[in-house]
């Protein structure tokens, strides 16, 4: 059994004991002490280290100590908790209706499959009054869904999940310009709801389909090969680059595409084709699982760097003349394909013999291979720029990755043979361990960075902030996910 201890003291942020070849002490950001299995005596000095931590255990009343079997449950139950106490947290994400509330409603749903009854109860029942605000128009708690809410002052929630449900939202207005951020993604969450109560929430699958069928298939901005794309590209001042508006009968030609929207265009879909229910048929599923398909191998196509080392750039300007990248990999975009892969693969189960199948999951197995390169060896996660050690270590992009390998062991996308480069088991269990480190007692999820458009350099991405209140839905999201895809695996094994 693979056992990992935390020890959360006064003094120190953490101390990490676990079989993985390592053994650190950290304070913040600072090692105060670094032990590697190949140095001398490395045997002697960890027999010190575990009766010096065993001694902590028992002098120390703050204190939160877990084991492998309890971690996924325990770390869920904690992080979870923290951000549903404030609820503002919520909806100051740009008022909530948007990526960040869609990533951390999908990880607190998914969550439900781990925990105990009571928690579970008192969970849903939240979740529910959340997402219910956004079916309410014109009410003290509401503003309308287009309204523009500065980060950080929104106090109450859009309209949004009413106006979609009842049409009342053109495609042309500006809420939509992006395929994900604002709100074709945020439908996953009702769509959990409704998978998850027993079909009870028929206005939750109607607003996934609608979102599907009237905002994210028809989107106007695409590259000249229909692949979605953005208005907006590379914060760039020594080089602008702007949009090609010419039209056609697809609408407005915009080469600007975003790792993000791998994961951000695709996944409602995605999930959509795997709901329960006869008012989708056979045929409808396939078509959404086709255009899912073949949508992620232009992205596979597009920005991932398959000439050197197989990471994803942040953006990318494309027309049938020119491709120029950004200048970075940073390390969400490369999490949204981790994520985006496992997301259009598990939509392809139900399709086995699906003629991209093989090629995506080629794809998936091979840019994690690329990514387990720049891993890093003492923590076991990654960078906020993947490829530039000199860029701080990153916690969601590091959840993402745990998910994305849990679940593709699970799923034997993910199987190690004797000829492989790696044992995806540790290197995923050393991914897990090192995110445990980021995750305080009180349920606080550490060195997340916030939001970030497609920056001009490696120096500007490490300088994005990490506060919780910024940051929070991104991390609470991808950790409570990773957490169960960590459990699933454990149980598995």
């Amino acid at each position: 059994m693979h056992v990992s201890i935390i020890y959360y003291l006064e003094n120190f942020k953490s101390i990490r004991i676990f079989g993985t070849g390592h053994i650190y002490i950290q304070k913040k950001r600072q090692k105060l002490f670094i032990i590697d299995h190949r140095m001398p005596n490395y045997r002697f000095i960890k027999m010190l280290l575990d009766v010096f931590a065993s001694l902590v255990l028992l002098l120390s009343s703050n204190v939160l100590m877990v084991a492998s079997s309890e971690v996924p449950v325990q770390i869920a139950r904690v992080v979870g908790n923290a951000f549903l106490e404030n609820e503002l947290t919520f909806i100051n994400w740009e008022g909530g209706f948007q990526y960040g509330p869609a990533i951390v409603v999908d990880g607190l749903y998914e969550a439900l499959e781990i925990l105990d009854d009571e928690t579970k109860s008192s969970w849903e029942n939240q979740l529910s009054a959340i997402l219910n605000h956004y079916f309410e128009v014109n009410n003290e708690n509401t503003i309308p869904c287009n309204q523009t809410c500065p980060y950080g002052k929104c106090l109450k929630f859009r309209s949004c999940a009413f106006d979609i449900l009842n049409t009342k939202m053109p495609l042309s207005d500006s809420i939509f310009r992006n395929v994900g951020d604002l709100m074709n993604l945020f439908p996953i969450g009702y769509l959990r709801r409704y998978d998850l109560n027993n079909k009870l929430y028929a206005s939750d699958l109607e607003l996934a389909k609608i979102t599907v069928n009237k905002y994210i298939l028809p989107f106007p901005l695409r590259t000249f090969d229909g692949t979605f794309s953005r208005e907006g590209g590379f914060n760039n001042k020594d080089e602008e680059i702007y949009y090609d508006d010419s039209n056609n009968e697809d609408g407005k030609i915009a080469p600007f595409l975003w790792a993000d929207d791998q994961f951000m265009g695709l996944t409602l879909m995605a999930r959509l084709s795997t709901t329960a229910t006869p008012t989708i048929t056979d045929e409808q599923r396939l078509q959404m699982v086709s255009f899912i398909s073949k949508m992620q191998l232009r992205f596979i196509k597009h920005i991932y760097d398959h000439d050197h080392d197989g990471l994803i750039y942040h953006g990318t300007f494309l027309n049938e003349n020119m491709k120029k990248y950004s200048c970075c990999k940073w390390g969400r975009a490369n999490g949204w394909g981790a994520m985006s892969h496992m997301e259009v693969l598990k939509s392809l189960e139900q399709f086995p013999n699906h003629p991209d199948r093989s090629k995506i999951l080629q794809s998936y197995q091979t840019f994690i291979d690329s990514m387990l390169k720049f891993q890093d060896e003492i923590t076991g996660r990654w960078r906020q720029v993947i490829n530039e050690t000199s860029t701080y270590l990153e916690t969601s992009v590091t959840a993402m990755m745990v998910t994305a390998m849990a679940t593709g062991i699970k799923m034997k996308w993910l199987v190690s043979k004797e000829n492989s480069i790696y044992n995806y088991t540790d290197v995923t269990l050393k991914a897990w361990h090192g995110l445990l480190t980021q995750i305080e007692k009180n349920g606080t999820v550490n060195n997340v960075c916030m939001g970030t458009g497609i920056q001009a350099n490696f120096t500007q991405y490490n300088e994005r902030g990490t506060d919780y209140w910024q940051s929070s839905p991104g991390g609470v999201g991808t950790v409570l996910r990773a957490a169960v895809a960590m459990k699933k695996m454990l149980e598995k094994s």
